[in-house]
């Protein structure tokens, strides 16, 4: 880096980490959630006229609840570090990162109409956007403190 970049830098926090780490949950979060990976030509719409319209579900209970919120808090932690990288404000934080989360979640909840062994529902979309939210105040809370500890890991290696 010449003199001149790192200047322009200086007042800003860098998350070198945060790209893998966002790369690293969406790729779990792709395939936790669209596993077997056996698309159907047509999808399983019982009672509905369109796929726009999720189904009930049918796993809905505390325990699937609290995981679907545990998988998307990484999520919302790695975008509101990115946002915060690129010097957004804590207002556009915590409303684009549960809004990326919820139409992540809801294309994810569209593909699994066409897996046989899935089933998609609204209050996935519902406990996922709560789980990016969730992260994006645990940045707020805490971000620094890991940008800290996860930017000596990275400079180390």
């Amino acid at each position: 880096m010449t003199s001149q970049q790192i200047a322009s830098n200086a007042g800003k926090p860098v998350f070198d980490w945060s790209n893998r780490i966002l790369l690293a949950v969406l790729a779990g979060i792709l395939f936790l959630t669209l596993y077997p990976f056996r698309f159907a030509g047509v999808a399983n719409l019982p009672g509905m006229s369109s796929p726009l319209f999720l189904g009930g579900g049918g796993k809905s209970g505390r325990y699937a609840d609290f995981l679907n919120i545990l998988l998307f808090i990484p999520l919302g932690f790695g975008l509101a570090a990115i946002l915060r990288q690129h010097g957004k404000s804590l207002k556009t934080m915590l409303f684009f990162t549960p809004f990326a989360a919820a139409l992540l979640s809801y294309g994810i909840e569209f593909l699994q109409l066409y897996i046989p062994a899935r089933d998609s529902g609204w209050e996935d979309v519902y406990t996922n956007t709560i789980g990016s939210a969730v992260g994006c105040i645990a940045f707020v809370l805490c971000g620094g403190l890991v940008n800290r500890v996860l930017s000596g890991y990275d400079a180390a290696l």
